[in-house]
C-alpha cells in the first residue's frame, strides 16, 4: 500500500455520518468534490475519507494545493513520485485503484477542470475526492456540501480541544459562544485553544468585533488553518467588486433573510438574485427552507463582523435604517425575522424609527409568550429618550405596558400605560392613543376595575372608527365583548365579538380573528351553550396552529378542558390541560402553567396525593412571582378546599393565609369574604367554636357591600355547614343543589376573579369528603334495585337494568377489595352478560352509563382512575334489605 497520508493525533468528532456518504458516493462516481466555506472542515474530512480508504485501494495520496506553487499536474506527480508530469496518465494508469485528493483548489478551478476530465477517460479506476469553495463543473463531479457541525457536536469538539490543552471547561455554559462559532470546526479547536487565558463568556463577546482571537500557534498547522481571519480574508479576495459590495450590504442581518429582504436594503446595479446565487455558489452564503418550504440565506457570524468592519460609516446609518424600514413594514413580522426587529432597534438612526421597531415586535412577544425580552428592549431604549413627550416615548412606553401586562405585572403596566395614554393625549397623536388606550383598560380590567376598562375600550373604539383604524377596532371590539361579558352583558358581548370576528377576516388580520373566535367560544360555554363553545373552541385552535400562536393556544386548550369538565368528560379534557402546561412551561407563561395545573386538579386527573399537592404547589408558586393577585387567589383556594377534602384543616389554614395576602393587593371584598368563608369551614372542622363564629361574622362584613348582593345570598350555606361540623345537625342537601344550578345559569355572578368557580357545588363535594368518615355511607340493597347515596337520596334501580347491574359490580368490589378497580371489560360483562360488542362501543357504552349515574346524583360515589372504576375507599359500602 502506498500513501502519504498519516493518521491525525486529534479525535475526529462528529462526521461519521458524512465520511460514510462520500465513500458511497467515490463508489458511483470518479469525482466527488466536498464543497464549503473555509473553516467548514473539508481538509478534515477529506483525510479521513482517505485514511479509511487505505484498507481497499492500491495508493492513496493527499495533494495540497495551497502549499506549494506548481501547477496541479506537477504537483500530482511530485506526490505520486512520477518522474515527468506528462507521463502522469500512463503511470496511474498500471497503478490500479487509485484515490487522488486534491485539497484546496478553490484558486485552479479551470485548471481543475480539464484535469479531472481527462483522467476520467484516460483512468477509469482513479478516484479524485477535491475540497473547494465552489463546485469544479466537471464531467461527472458529485457534489457534496459539507455542514455546519450541530449543537451536540459543537460542544464535544469544543470540550475535547480545550481539554487537549490542559483546559477542563465541563461546568462552563457553552451555547452562547457555540451559537457564534456557527458549527464551524476550525472557529471552534481555535476558540477552544484560548480558555487557557480567557473566559468563555470573554471569548463571545470579543467575537462580536474582533476576529484576531481565533488564532492558534500550532506550528504543525497550515497558515489558512492558523487563524479564522485567514480563512475569511480567503474567500474575501476570490469575490469581483460587486459581490463584495453586496456581500458588504447583507452583514446588517443578524441572521437568516429572505430575497425580498436582501433587495430592499441592496443597492446594486445587479439583480440581488444573481449575486445572491453567486455567493451561494462559492459557499460564502447558506440557504435554508423554513417549514413552509421559502428559500431563506445567512451569512457566517465571522464573515458577518468581517464585512460590517469595512463599510463606509455613513452608508453603514444608511444601510441600518433601511433595514429597520423594511421588518418594521411587515405586517406583521414573521417570527423568523424579528430578531432583525430587535437589531435594527438599537442601530437605527431615528428615534421614531427606532419606536415603530420596538412596536413591530409586539406580534411575536404575544404568540411566543416573550413577554421579558420585549420589555428589556422597551426599557433600554427608553433609557435613552429624554423625559419630554414624544412620539418615541409614548410608543416606547405603551409597548413596555403591554409587554408587563403580559408578565402580570400589573402594578409596572399601569403606570405605562398611563403615562404612554397622558403623551399621546398631549402630542394630539391620535393613531399613538388608539394603541394605548386598550392597553390600559386591560389592565384596569385585570385589577378588577371593569367599568373603567369599559370607559377606555369605548373610546378606543370611536377613536379606532374615526381614524379608520381597523386593525385597532378588532381588537378593541373583542376586549370590549370581554368586559361586557364580566358586566352581566352576555348579548352584547357576544355581538362585540361577533363583528370583531367578521372585521379580522375582512381585513386579513387571521391572528386577531382566532383570538376572537376564542373569546366567542368563551362566551357561548358560560351560557350554556356547550355544543357550540366546542366547536369555536376547535376551530379557533386549528387557525391558532397555523400561526403557531403558542401562548393563545394554551389558553384556549385550557377554556376548552374546563368546558369538557362541565361535560363530565374529564378523560377528553386532561391530554388539553397537559399540552397547555407543556407549552406554558416552555414560554415561561406562569400565568397558563397554573391555570392548566389547578384545571388538572380539579377536573380529578389525579387521585395520587403526592402528584397533587405537587401540582398545587407549582401552580401557587408560578403565581408567586407575577402579579395575578385573582389567579393566585384562586390557586390557594383551591389548595385549602383539597386539604380539607383530606381532612387537614391546619394545612388549609396556612394555604388560605397565602390567599388572603393576595386578596389584600385587590381590595377585593367579594374575595376576603370567600377566603374567610372557608376559614370558618377549616376553624370548624378543627372544632374550633370560637374562631369559626368569629370568622363568619367577618364574613358578614365583608359581604354587606353592595357589590356581594348575589354572593351574600349564600352566607347562610357556609353556616350550615360549618354549624354541621360543630354539632352534627343535618343540613339541606336538596336547597344546595337548587341554589348551585341557579349560579350556573345567572350571568351575573360572573366576577373577573375567575369565571368558573361555583363555590355551592365546591362545598357540596366538601360536605361529602368531610362526611364520608363518620356519619354518612354509600347504602345499597343486595338486589341493587335501591341505592342512597351520600347525601342520603333514595334511587330506585328497579327498571334501569344496566346501571343496577353496573353499580351492584362496583358495590361488591368494593366490598370484597377495598380501593381495586374494575376495568371497562369488566363493567361490560357486568352491565351487559348477554351482548357481543367491540372494545371501543363496549368503552362508549360504560362512559356513558357512568356519566348517567352520576348526574344522578352518585358522582362523589364513583371514581375513574386510569386502569378503570372503583366506589372510593374511603366510602363504606353498606348492605340493607
Amino acid at each position: 500500500m502506498r500513501t502519504n497520508i498519516a493518521r491525525d493525533e486529534t479525535d475526529f468528532v462528529g462526521r461519521s455520518a458524512a465520511v460514510e456518504s462520500v465513500e458511497s458516493a467515490l463508489q458511483e462516481h470518479t469525482l466527488v468534490t466536498l464543497v464549503g466555506p473555509g473553516g467548514i472542515g473539508k481538509t478534515r474530512l477529506s483525510r479521513e475519507v482517505g485514511i479509511r480508504a487505505v484498507e481497499n485501494m492500491d495508493e492513496v495520496w493527499f495533494v495540497d494545493m495551497s502549499a506549494t506553487d506548481h501547477g496541479l499536474r506537477q504537483a500530482v506527480a511530485g506526490v505520486t513520485g512520477v518522474p515527468q508530469a506528462e507521463d502522469l496518465e500512463n503511470a496511474l494508469q498500471h497503478r490500479g485503484r487509485v484515490l487522488l485528493i486534491l485539497d484546496n483548489v478553490d484558486q485552479i478551478l479551470d485548471e481543475s477542470y480539464d484535469f479531472t476530465n481527462a483522467f476520467q477517460v484516460e483512468c477509469p479506476d482513479l478516484r479524485v475526492l477535491a475540497t473547494s469553495r465552489e463546485r469544479i463543473n466537471s464531467a461527472n463531479e458529485y457534489i457534496y456540501r459539507v455542514e455546519r457541525l450541530n449543537s451536540e457536536n459543537s460542544q464535544l469538539l469544543f470540550r475535547s480541544r480545550a481539554q487537549r490543552g490542559g483546559s477542563n471547561v465541563e461546568d462552563e455554559e457553552l451555547d452562547p459562544l457555540l451559537e457564534a462559532l456557527d458549527g464551524y470546526p476550525l472557529a471552534i479547536e481555535l476558540a477552544a485553544s484560548r480558555v487557557g487565558i480567557l473566559s468563555i463568556a470573554t471569548i463571545r463577546e470579543r467575537l462580536e468585533h474582533d476576529l484576531s482571537i481565533l488564532r492558534s500557534k500550532a506550528r504543525d498547522l497550515p497558515e489558512r488553518h492558523r487563524t479564522m481571519l485567514a480563512a475569511v480574508e480567503s474567500s474575501w479576495e476570490l469575490l469581483d467588486p460587486e459581490e463584495r459590495e453586496v456581500m458588504q450590504q447583507l452583514s446588517v442581518f443578524p441572521g437568516a433573510f429572505d430575497l425580498e429582504a436582501a433587495e430592499s436594503i441592496v443597492t446594486s446595479d445587479a439583480w440581488v438574485g444573481d449575486v445572491l446565487e453567486s455567493l451561494v455558489d462559492r459557499s460564502l452564503l447558506q440557504t435554508l427552507r423554513d417549514d413552509e418550504g421559502r428559500v431563506r440565506f445567512e451569512l457566517p457570524h465571522f464573515m458577518r463582523v468581517f464585512c460590517r468592519q469595512r463599510i463606509d460609516p455613513d452608508e453603514l446609518l444608511a444601510l441600518n435604517d433601511r433595514h429597520g424600514m423594511h421588518y418594521s413594514n411587515l405586517d406583521p413580522c414573521p417570527p423568523g425575522d424579528v430578531e432583525n426587529l430587535y437589531v435594527a432597534a438599537r442601530r437605527v438612526s431615528s428615534r421614531d424609527l427606532m419606536a415603530e421597531c420596538v412596536f413591530a415586535c409586539e406580534y411575536t412577544a404575544k404568540i411566543t409568550g416573550g413577554f421579558g425580552r420585549y420589555r428589556d428592549l422597551a426599557h433600554e431604549l427608553l433609557d435613552q429618550l429624554s423625559d419630554e413627550c414624544s412620539f418615541a416615548r409614548a410608543l416606547l412606553l405603551r409597548c413596555r405596558a403591554l409587554a408587563n401586562l403580559g408578565m402580570r405585572r400589573l402594578n409596572s403596566a399601569l403606570v405605562d400605560a398611563k403615562a404612554a395614554v397622558e403623551c399621546a393625549r398631549e402630542l394630539k397623536d391620535e393613531p399613538v392613543l388608539a394603541h394605548s388606550l386598550p392597553t390600559l383598560g386591560m389592565t384596569y380590567l385585570e385589577l378588577g376595575e371593569v367599568n373603567r376598562a369599559k370607559e377606555l375600550l369605548s373610546e378606543a373604539l370611536d377613536l379606532a372608527q374615526k381614524r379608520s383604524l381597523r386593525d385597532v377596532e378588532v381588537l378593541v371590539r373583542q376586549k370590549l365583548g370581554i368586559v361586557l361579558f364580566i358586566s352581566g352583558e352576555p348579548m352584547e358581548a357576544e355581538d362585540e365579538v361577533r363583528k370583531s370576528w367578521r372585521l379580522g377576516e375582512n381585513i386579513g388580520d387571521t391572528y386577531e380573528a382566532a383570538r376572537a373566535m376564542a373569546t366567542l367560544a368563551v362566551i357561548k360555554k358560560e351560557t350554556g351553550n356547550p355544543g357550540d363553545a366546542r366547536r369555536f373552541f376547535e376551530r379557533a385552535l386549528e387557525s391558532l396552529g397555523i400561526l403557531d400562536d403558542r401562548v393563545t393556544s394554551a389558553l384556549t386548550r385550557i377554556n376548552l378542558a374546563d368546558l369538557l369538565v362541565q361535560m363530565e368528560r374529564p378523560d377528553e379534557a386532561e391530554p388539553h390541560y397537559r399540552e397547555a402546561l407543556n407549552v406554558a412551561r416552555s414560554t415561561g407563561d406562569r400565568l397558563r402553567q397554573s391555570a392548566a395545573l389547578l384545571g388538572l386538579v380539579e377536573s380529578g386527573a389525579s387521585n395520587e396525593q403526592e402528584e397533587v399537592a405537587n401540582w398545587l404547589h407549582e401552580a401557587a408558586n408560578c403565581l408567586e412571582a407575577i402579579d395575578a393577585y385573582a389567579e393566585r387567589t384562586r390557586a390557594w383556594l383551591t389548595y385549602a378546599v383539597y386539604e380539607l377534602g383530606r381532612q387537614q384543616p391546619a394545612l388549609a389554614l396556612t394555604a388560605l393565609r397565602r390567599g388572603e395576602e393576595a386578596v389584600q393587593a385587590l381590595e377585593h371584598d367579594w374575595s376576603m369574604g370567600l377566603l374567610t368563608a372557608y376559614r370558618a369551614i377549616a376553624h370548624a372542622a378543627l372544632s374550633d367554636s370560637a374562631a369559626a363564629k368569629k370568622d363568619l361574622k367577618r364574613v358578614e362584613k365583608y359581604w354587606s357591600n353592595p357589590d356581594c348582593h348575589m354572593i351574600a345570598k349564600d352566607l347562610h350555606i357556609f353556616e350550615e355547614l360549618v354549624n354541621h361540623l360543630l354539632t352534627g345537625v343535618p343540613i339541606d342537601l336538596e336547597a344546595w343543589r337548587l341554589r348551585a344550578d341557579e349560579i350556573a345559569g345567572d350571568p351575573r355572578m360572573r366576577t373577573p376573579m375567575w369565571v368558573q368557580h361555583n363555590h355551592v357545588r365546591t362545598l357540596l363535594a366538601l360536605y361529602r369528603k368531610l362526611s364520608s368518615g363518620s356519619t354518612v355511607r354509600f347504602q345499597m340493597a343486595r338486589d341493587g334495585r335501591t341505592i342512597i347515596g351520600l347525601d342520603g337520596e333514595e334511587h330506585d334501580f328497579s327498571r334501569r337494568g344496566p346501571l343496577r347491574r353496573i353499580m351492584l359490580a362496583l358495590a361488591e368490589a368494593a366490598v370484597a377489595k377495598p380501593g381495586v378497580c374494575l376495568s371497562t371489560e369488566e363493567l361490560v360483562e357486568a352491565g351487559y352478560p348477554d351482548e357481543v360488542m367491540t372494545y371501543e362501543s363496549g368503552r362508549t357504552r360504560i362512559y356513558a352509563a357512568i356519566g348517567r349515574l352520576r348526574k344522578m346524583g352518585l358522582e362523589d360515589s364513583i371514581d375513574t382512575r386510569d386502569e378503570g372504576y372503583l366506589i372510593p375507599p374511603e366510602i363504606t359500602v353498606e348492605w340493607i334489605d
